[in-house]
């Protein structure tokens, strides 16, 4: 289709040529040729010859020209060849790139679907966790109150003093489970010493004045439990056991008024069975 053109473009050239340097057909009506004149060849004179080479040399410039634009058009043919082939291939890119990107949209909905799944499983899972931590917290037993030695104690003697023998040992044993300070605890010993005495449990109320004298040598009531032991010795008939007790509460010089009152009971215990009620 090229050559096509470019034949056609040169033949009108050509024949626009041709025509321009015919004579008028009005100039050849008026010559009068007669028929044997129009066999004779008669040679171009020079104005003829010029006309001829000026019309030569246009078409061969018009010539050159052509074939110049034909190899400009060629090189144009390949660019845009190569163009349109470069255009096939953005194109086939970017579907494939649209159709890529249209699978992982795809893709990333599937995700997002999945996740709000994973995400509506661990609401529910959380609620039933807060459910279960509630059940097991209502179930759980409650921690007991702070016990405080020194308070249960006090309710300990205020018991004794009103009688009630039995929970007032409950108070001390309770007390002394509670780890309390080193001051109290023989004081705690003495007052179930007391309620076991009270209740004629003598060898109950032995167990813990012989706790005092062992563990409690420097507390104050180191004294008072040799004073109960030489009571309940006595009372139980023992009385050499008793009078070897209280001597050896005098061996460790006790206070003037606890002196007083082992002297007090050796005099009695050395005479006449003593017996204690308070």
């Amino acid at each position: 289709m090229k050559n096509y053109f470019t034949i056609s473009l040169l033949g009108g050239l050509i024949f626009s040529s041709v025509a321009c340097s015919t004579p008028p057909s009005k100039a050849i009506e008026k010559k009068n040729y007669r028929s044997v004149e129009m066999y004779v060849w008669s040679p171009p004179d020079e104005r003829e010859l010029g006309l001829r080479k000026t019309r030569q040399d246009t078409l061969d410039s018009i010539s050159r020209d052509l074939e110049i634009l034909s190899f400009i058009n060629q090189g144009i043919d390949q660019q845009t060849t190569v163009f349109v082939s470069k255009l096939k291939q953005i194109d086939n890119n970017s579907k494939e790139f649209e159709t890529d990107f249209k699978r992982r949209i795809q893709f990333k909905k599937i995700q997002q679907h999945q996740l709000k799944q994973e995400l509506a499983k661990l609401h529910l899972d959380q609620k039933l966790l807060k459910a279960r931590i509630t059940t097991l917290a209502s179930m759980r037993p409650r921690p007991k109150a702070k016990i405080y030695p020194r308070k249960v104690y006090t309710a300990g003697i205020q018991l004794l003093k009103n009688g009630q023998l039995k929970q007032s040992m409950h108070k001390f044993n309770l007390a002394l489970k509670n780890n309390p300070p080193v001051d109290l605890r023989d004081n705690i010993h003495f007052g179930l010493a007391t309620a076991y005495y009270k209740l004629r449990k003598y060898s109950k109320a032995i167990k813990q004045l012989d706790a005092i004298r062992k563990h409690y040598p420097k507390g104050d009531k180191w004294y008072m439990s040799h004073v109960m032991l030489g009571m309940i010795h006595n009372q139980k008939g023992d009385k050499s056991r008793a009078i070897y007790i209280l001597n050896e509460a005098l061996k460790k010089k006790p206070p003037q008024n606890i002196q007083k009152m082992i002297d007090l009971m050796l005099e009695k215990i050395q005479g006449e069975p003593l017996h204690v009620t308070s």
